[in-house]
């Protein structure tokens, strides 16, 4: 009975000892497990702060679009007001109205040297049939 008794408590303690290795093992590959996905949070973290720089270039490059798309309709309204202007337009009409009378006294100082002109030769007169 007795040696029963002591190979019970030796199977009992090989079997204790085989589920000691078992939980070893598991949390050897647990403490791997937690290892991967440290590893996997860490690059998750790298992940989100390159595309959160990637967000500050293009929030920026927005505002810098906006400033310029500003500048632009500025100098836009500039241009415009600067068309409807009426010392401009009181210019341009100046000019285009000298360039006019320039242009009339050369077609007047043309006609009159036509008009004056003798014709090298006059007209045969076509034979009476």
């Amino acid at each position: 009975m007795k040696d029963l008794l002591l190979q019970n408590i030796l199977i009992a303690t090989l079997n204790n000892s085989t589920l000691l290795q078992t939980i070893n093992l598991n949390l050897n590959n647990m403490a791997q497990d937690v290892t991967k996905l440290k590893t996997l949070v860490d690059d998750l973290n790298t992940s989100v702060t390159a595309e959160s720089a990637s967000i500050d270039k293009a929030v920026s490059l927005i505002g810098n679009f906006g400033a310029t798309l500003a500048t632009l309709q500025q100098q836009l309204a500039d241009a415009v007001a600067q068309a409807v202007d009426p010392a401009t337009l009181a210019q341009i009409e100046g000019a285009l109205t000298t360039a006019k009378a320039a242009i009339d006294a050369k077609n007047q100082a043309l006609s009159t040297a036509v008009d004056g002109a003798t014709p090298a030769s006059t007209p045969e007169t076509p034979p009476a049939s």
